[in-house]
C-alpha cells in the first residue's frame, strides 16, 4: 500500500507544472503477476537523472518537500515480494 501511495503522490506532484492534470492507474495480468501502470501528464524523467531515482536521498523536490527515500523505499518493498518497480 505504501508503494501505491508514493507513487500516486509522485504523479501529484508531477503535475504542478502541468497544464493538464490527470493521472490513470490501470492493471493488466499476465501470468502469475499483476502489473500495475501508473501514467501522469507531467513532464517525464529527464534522462540524466533516471539513473539516479531509484537511489536513497535522491529527490527532484524542493529542500523540505520530500526525503528522498519514497521511491527507493517502494522499489525494496516490491523486490522484497518477488516484484519489481520501474518507468518507461
Amino acid at each position: 500500500m505504501l508503494s501505491l501511495v508514493n507513487l500516486i503522490n509522485n504523479s501529484i506532484d508531477a503535475l504542478t507544472t502541468s497544464q493538464v492534470k490527470k493521472i490513470e492507474i490501470y492493471t493488466e495480468e499476465k501470468k502469475d503477476k499483476c502489473i500495475i501502470h501508473f501514467k501522469d501528464t507531467g513532464s517525464g524523467i529527464p534522462k540524466e537523472i533516471q539513473s539516479k531515482i531509484f537511489s536513497p536521498f535522491y529527490t527532484t523536490k524542493e529542500k523540505g518537500k520530500g526525503t528522498g527515500l519514497g521511491l527507493s523505499i517502494s522499489r525494496q518493498l516490491l523486490v522484497e515480494m518477488s516484484g519489481d518497480l520501474h518507468f518507461a
